[in-house]
């Protein structure tokens, strides 16, 4: 088959990840493989185009831009048209909550299946979207999701037909991760500035004000509060809120037994 995804950034993000790794079964599965996309940066280009071609479209639209630029979305949908036709896509899929809509319109003028890949909380992450899901009949432009429990349960509050869920396995690289050596381990510590009698609690992603690295924080105050002491909040990633995550550490007065990497390189 020719498979088709689209989301909106190849930058450093679980999402993105994700859907790699998915794409890497698919292509040993011998599919045919497009990646669309129309955000900067281009992070994970190379690592998707090992697997794929990869097609930057040519109207770019920036984060939250499609408030302001509506009819930015309009060209996207019409480019993507005209690529899915020019590739004989079989079925496009789609990564996010706005790429569901651009991909389940492009769907329905070319007559190909929309899939909707769900990684994450629609409430949380896509609050706006979910509200309407309803009024503006979403579920119509999506033909199956890809999804685990919890987001299934969200969608099922807004009628969405269970005989549409597929669950997917976690999509995790594991050659990246891969036992140490108990000396790499005291000096990865060391680098960290964390003892190594100190408990880890650990939290990895894209920070940004709709993901749950806030209850992380709230986490590690609330355990100073009950009288817990001995350890470290790790918190590994970057984001559009990284500072404003610093600042809310501070407010909380756990600074000091933070630690905040911003983004750590793909290939570490």
């Amino acid at each position: 088959m020719n498979i088709s995804f689209f989301y909106e950034s190849l930058d450093l993000g679980g999402q993105q990840t994700y859907t790699l790794e998915i794409m890497r079964c698919l292509k040993d599965k011998g599919h045919e493989l497009n990646y669309f996309f129309c955000q900067n940066p281009e992070t994970l280009k190379k690592q998707f185009e090992e697997i794929s071609k990869v097609i930057k479209l040519s109207t770019l639209l920036e984060d939250g831009q499609y408030r302001r630029a509506p009819w930015k979305v309009l060209f996207i949908t019409l480019s993507l048209i005209s690529e899915i036709k020019n590739l004989n896509t079989d079925v496009i899929i789609s990564g996010s909550g706005l790429s569901s809509l651009i991909c389940g319109l492009a769907a329905k003028f070319t007559g190909v299946k929309h899939y909707r890949l769900v990684g994450c909380s629609l409430k949380q992450v896509e609050p706006t979207l979910f509200r309407f899901y309803e009024l503006l009949r979403i579920d119509k432009l999506i033909d199956v999701y890809f999804g685990f429990d919890s987001v299934f349960d969200e969608l099922k509050e807004k009628n969405v037909a269970e005989e549409k869920f597929i669950h997917l396995p976690l999509a995790v690289n594991h050659e990246k991760f891969f036992p140490l050596k108990e000396s790499e381990i005291l000096s990865l510590r060391s680098t960290l500035n964390i003892d190594e009698k100190e408990i880890v609690i650990g939290w990895v992603g894209r920070i940004c004000k709709t993901m749950q690295v806030w209850n992380t924080a709230k986490l590690g105050r609330r355990l100073l509060d009950e009288g817990f002491s001995g350890f470290k909040l790790l918190f590994v990633g970057g984001g559009p809120d990284f500072k404003v995550l610093k600042d809310y550490l501070d407010d909380l007065g756990i600074t000091d037994i933070s630690i905040c990497t911003n983004w750590v390189p793909y290939e570490e």
